[in-house]
């Protein structure tokens, strides 16, 4: 409804491209996603969860060249406090998807923080997705670190899934490593 009011306002394709996300209609997110950036080149959170879409899609290029983007308004300075840990938890999630294990790593480190403080923070953390903990106990695992290491990760995971879209999310993040082990 509020992009019918007003079509020239980015935030609100942006919201509803949250709806159709959650909806898994993943091209009609992409679609809105697309025209928020249209109207606002720079709309962090459009094109933060455009790179996430593009995950979803099995688009890992697409997903860097959108990153590509964001890195650009943090190395100018423009880039705001909250889309930091978005922006290197999908880098990490498309290195993960690459089987760039050790680039995984670093990035998703970025994400969860730089230092064992804040990593250990990061487990109980609010701000701390379940998303972002499955793929850290993932590239730990990848990175030859044992189930015991990425275990308490995957734990924290568990206890912040407190509704479908969150377990769906989990879950999607997890699927296509789990896959290539097992085939």
């Amino acid at each position: 409804r509020a992009v019918a009011i007003d079509p020239r306002n980015a935030h609100s394709h942006y919201e509803l491209a949250l709806v159709y996300e959650t909806n898994s209609q993943l091209e009609n997110a992409l679609t809105e996603l697309h025209e928020a950036i249209a109207i606002d080149s720079d709309h962090q959170p459009a094109l933060i969860e455009m790179s996430s879409v593009y995950i979803k899609l099995g688009r890992p290029r697409e997903s860097i060249e959108t990153l590509t983007k964001v890195m650009r308004l943090k190395d100018s300075g423009k880039l705001h406090p909250e889309s930091r840990s978005t922006l290197y938890r999908n880098l990490g999630w498309v290195h993960l998807l690459r089987g760039e294990y050790a680039y995984a790593l670093e990035e998703l480190n970025e994400a969860l923080g730089t230092d064992e403080k804040e990593r250990s923070e990061a487990l109980t953390s609010d701000r701390t997705g379940a998303v972002l903990l499955v793929l850290y106990g993932q590239a730990l695992e990848k990175n030859g670190r044992t189930l015991a290491a990425a275990g308490p990760y995957y734990e924290a995971a568990l206890k912040k899934i407190s509704n479908t879209s969150s377990l769906k999310d989990a879950i999607f993040a997890a699927e296509p490593l789990w896959l290539a082990d097992n085939q």
